[in-house]
């Protein structure tokens, strides 16, 4: 492919044997696309094969085995359906789309013949394959216990019949795997994730984001913490300002109002949860407005040990709004009923006048997310509504719909915590009277106190 050809529908194919974090991948990519409002989605050959052999008897190592013909025959016959259905997924439509054709693909026979199907599909279709590779005995060990925790194959079987079915189907694919090293093709290497990364012939900018990203991601623990800022002062507003809306609006928060005597405490108790939680260094990322930094001034005067970085990002300022900076959802409902209705059929692209949308937003926040995804040490961000919104829609696989109507109350501490298959997320509001400073809060924000956990292979 030359480097003047637009990526305009990738299908990523991934490489590698079983636990090697390619479903990781998979799930990786397809959220950060989604929440980039890009078509995406994920095709798995092993969720198929369940699905189609499921009152058949449970497929064991043997059905895996090099020298089994007839098992061969039917996996290929299975992945060629699904690669079937993937093409005809990314050509119904004409716009950008990212499809993952999620499986083992270890042999060059396979992958050509994937190459050969997809190059008979009606659109262009540009083939990317991602190998991944771990050598990692101590990953290695995690990622097996994971799988055979997680995968319906296993389900019935104790964990040690699980993990020796498991090894075994491993050494069956081991017998006949073939690395990537054919550079005609469009190829991602990645060697124990990030640590190292192969690129050949990777063309465009969706393409290229995939890169951005697989060499952002890591699997190292750490939390990471949203909240928004304390409460500040409220002033009156210009006259000019409700007779340009007509709204009635008799206050608003000004950009540079100082945090009022409910914000101060709300940053001393942020600073003790923060403490608590955090024995070694802690990221603090903030917007640019005043009571953005003054919320997390007293953790850095009290326990300057613990914060490594303390960044101010004009990304992480709140959505601009334009006319309707400061007026309300039922203000707006009210004196500007077009415009409302026009944003509730389509909130990620609607933009109000002189403001911004919510893609607009994730295009200003999409270097940030970058840098969270590679940062490894804990972090805290202190930011806006709309941002978080934004943040916990990409960390938590929100839909559009579940980001617009979400709420993000002050006072509340979100804790996010990666996991193999996604992110966890809790749900803490500091209030007086808790020892610890904290109380969970049920049901999340927006139906539930735990993101999706993916498994599919």
């Amino acid at each position: 492919m030359s480097s003047t050809t637009i990526d305009h529908k990738i299908v990523l194919v991934l490489v590698g044997l079983p636990a090697r974090g390619k479903s990781y991948i998979a799930h990786k990519v397809l959220s950060y696309f989604r929440w980039q409002g890009i078509r995406a989605d994920i095709f798995n050959v092993g969720k198929f094969r369940r699905k189609i052999m499921k009152d058949e008897p449970k497929q064991a190592a043997e059905f895996f085995a090099s020298d089994n013909a007839g098992g061969a025959n039917r996996r290929e016959e299975l992945a060629m359906a699904v690669l079937d259905e993937l093409i005809a997924w990314s050509c119904a439509d004409k716009q950008p789309s990212v499809a993952i054709f999620d499986a083992t693909n270890t042999t060059n026979a396979r992958r050509r013949n994937v190459v050969d199907r997809l190059s008979s599909a009606q659109l262009s279709l540009y083939p990317i394959f991602v190998e991944s590779i771990c050598d990692s005995e101590e990953v290695l060990e995690k990622n097996l216990l994971q799988k055979i925790r997680n995968s319906p194959d296993y389900a019935d079987m104790s964990e040690l019949d699980a993990l020796v079915d498991l090894k075994a189907r491993i050494k069956n694919y081991e017998n006949v795997y073939e690395p990537l090293e054919d550079d005609s093709l469009s190829y991602i290497k990645l060697i124990n994730l990030r640590a190292k990364v192969i690129c050949n012939l990777v063309y465009g900018a969706l393409a290229h984001q995939i890169v951005n990203l697989l060499m952002s991601t890591h699997i190292q623990p750490r939390p990471i913490w949203l909240t928004r800022p304390g409460t500040v002062v409220k002033a009156v507003s210009p006259a000019s300002m409700e007779d340009r809306r007509g709204s009635g609006l008799l206050f608003k928060v000004t950009d540079v109002a100082p945090l009022d005597e409910k914000g101060r405490d709300y940053a001393k108790k942020l600073s003790a949860f923060i403490r608590a939680r955090c024995p070694s260094d802690v990221k603090i990322h903030c917007s640019t407005l005043g009571r953005s930094h003054e919320t997390v001034k007293d953790f850095c005067a009290e326990h300057d040990a613990q914060v490594s970085e303390v960044v101010l990002w004009s990304a992480l300022n709140n959505l601009d709004t334009g006319i309707c900076h400061g007026m309300t959802p039922a203000q707006i409902k009210e004196s500007m009923p077009e415009e409302f209705q026009d944003f509730m059929a389509n909130p990620f692209t609607y933009r109000v006048p002189n403001g911004e949308s919510y893609s607009d937003l994730v295009k200003r926040l999409d270097p940030f997310v970058l840098h969270m995804e590679r940062t490894t040490e804990p972090m805290l961000i202190v930011s806006h509504m709309s941002v978080l919104q934004v943040l916990m829609g990409y960390f938590c696989d929100k839909t559009w719909n579940e980001i617009a109507k979400a709420r993000f109350p002050p006072g509340v501490v979100v804790q996010l915590t990666p996991s193999h298959y996604g992110w966890k997320e809790e749900f803490f509001r500091l209030e007086d009277g808790d020892t610890n400073g904290l109380t969970p809060l049920k049901g999340g924000w927006a139906g539930g106190s735990e993101g999706r956990k993916h498994y599919e292979k």
